[in-house]
């Protein structure tokens, strides 16, 4: 966090929060004092028109192609509220310890776990295809680029403070409407021809100045490779091996007592759900 802070010290209104100072106490944590970030997207009034509605979403995108384009990082907390907005409008990517460079870890395996099912329910495969594709391509090695933030723009979209409907984007048209959704399936392909962020923002752009077009169909673009968003060593298929079943016991005692006869936990194996563990045992079956 500090050093992402630091780095871009100068330019904080661009992306992140701007940093006051720091200190360690001696435990070894440290305490960090940053901007503070006015307003969610939802304390912004609703924009009103598609003119005003694509224009924040511009913005929000803007951030991303930045995040790319110019210092080569990806968010890998991707959820809704990671992007705020001060007082003058400018968008802020506040969640700054989950800005990382390129080809970085990502700690979040549940939200992972989400995003798989999301790609093999709009790729219309099981979810063993995708994970697949995540391990040996799309990801290898659990090296992580700007194309897991790429794959949640349906989330950014979703996310700004309003509906993509008539009532809150008056003048938005079908077209419109059928070249965002377009944009959405490309974002989660699970090809090579995925989109950069600045792809994705011409797209959108090319779909609200084409939006009273009804002949109008989105035209996917060829990402230019760039050696901090594109994978060159990947996992051979034959090291790829699947998810094994979560073993491990039951933590919450009400469950300890009932035994491996509990039912598996609604959230996810092996997950924590707040103060209430859920793990579970379960034996015989080849996925959580």
């Amino acid at each position: 966090t500090i050093q992402v802070l630091e780095k871009y010290y100068d330019e904080p209104h661009r992306l992140f929060p701007k940093l006051y100072g720091y200190c360690h106490d001696h435990k070894g944590f440290h305490y960090v004092a940053v901007e503070f970030i006015d307003y969610t997207m939802l304390d912004l009034e609703r924009p009103g028109t598609i003119e005003s509605c694509y224009a924040r979403a511009d913005q929000a995108l803007e951030l991303f192609e930045t995040l790319d384009e110019e210092y080569h990082m990806t968010l890998v907390d991707f959820k809704k509220g990671q992007w705020m907005t001060r007082k003058d409008g400018s968008l802020v990517l506040q969640d700054v310890d989950d800005i990382v460079p390129a080809f970085s870890s990502n700690p979040y395996k549940d939200q992972i776990e989400y995003i798989k099912h999301q790609l093999a329910h709009a790729n219309k495969v099981d979810f063993w295809e995708v994970d697949r594709n995540w391990k040996t391509k799309m990801f290898p090695y659990e090296k992580y680029t700007i194309r897991y933030a790429v794959i949640g723009f349906e989330t950014l979209l979703n996310d700004l403070g309003f509906s993509w409907n008539d009532n809150q984007c008056t003048g938005i048209t079908p077209t419109f409407t059928r070249c965002k959704r377009e944009i959405q399936q490309w974002t989660k392909t699970l090809g090579d021809d995925w989109p950069s962020p600045r792809q994705v923002r011409l797209a959108l752009k090319s779909c609200f100045y084409n939006s009273g077009n009804t002949d109008y169909r989105l035209i996917k673009t060829e990402r230019e490779k760039a050696s901090w968003r594109d994978h060159t060593t990947y996992l051979p298929e034959s090291e790829y091996t699947r998810p094994s079943a979560c073993t491990r016991p039951y933590d919450n005692d009400d469950a300890k007592k009932r035994g491996s006869k509990v039912s598996r936990c609604e959230h996810s194996c092996c997950r924590a759900k707040g103060n209430i563990k859920c793990y579970y045992t379960a034996k015989g079956v080849s996925s959580c």
